[in-house]
């Protein structure tokens, strides 16, 4: 090899790293947190609201999270807490500000007249880009993430293929005591046209074994 090969080898070897590593000078502002992000937060909820269980008990929300580049956030949502259903259709509006470091912190207020505030941090760009939260009302302990959704409106087809399932709780069973820790992970099938069907195995208070029912 000769000399000059051999620098041209070195100086490319060497440029690999340092291509790697993040712009320095890059910075984030409000305009970086834009469009839509799919939510999942949960956590334990641990004071008293009327119609819900005594605390703490758990708390699991999903949602849709607007941000229009400018300060302002809209949310919708479905909630369980201690197992009381809010469906698809609860709203929340707010604002949001982003500093430099990528920090964010947000406040909404919901329509069922409920605050919420929390802080999070962005990583990544484009369809990579998540932000993880956790929210700092004295009332609950809960955190989670959010993540860009596709661009354009969602159909069945886009619900299709082979995914990982996993999640974790409390369950109340017939004969045992209430308010069991549970948790499960399995594999699902989604055909695209609106059917599931696939396999877990469940973890409830330290025993394992196959869940008693398919998926479907």
């Amino acid at each position: 090899m000769s000399k000059s090969s051999m620098l041209t080898l070195l100086v490319f070897l060497v440029a690999i790293p340092l291509l790697a590593q993040p712009n320095p000078s890059a910075t984030c502002s409000r305009a970086t947190l834009k469009g839509m992000y799919g939510a999942f937060a949960g956590g334990t909820i641990l004071a008293p609201f009327p119609g819900f269980p005594p605390p703490p008990y758990a708390g699991v929300i999903v949602g849709l999270h607007s941000y229009d580049g400018e300060g302002n956030v809209k949310v919708s949502y479905a909630a369980s807490f201690g197992g009381v259903i809010t469906p698809w259709g609860a709203t929340a509006t707010g604002t949001y500000s982003v500093n430099p470091d990528c920090t964010i912190s947000a406040s909404v207020m919901a329509s069922s007249g409920l605050p919420a505030n929390f802080v999070g941090t962005i990583t990544g760009w484009g369809m990579s880009q998540e932000v993880h939260i956790m929210y700092t009302d004295a009332y609950w302990v809960n955190s989670g993430t959010l993540r860009r959704t596709p661009p354009g409106r969602c159909t069945q087809e886009t619900l299709r293929g082979s995914y990982a399932l996993y999640g974790q709780g409390f369950a109340s069973v017939p004969g045992f005591p209430p308010m069991l820790p549970g948790a499960h992970g399995g594999m699902i099938l989604a055909d695209g046209h609106g059917n599931l069907a696939g396999k877990e195995t469940i973890n409830l208070a330290g025993t394992s074994g196959p869940s008693p029912g398919a998926i479907r």
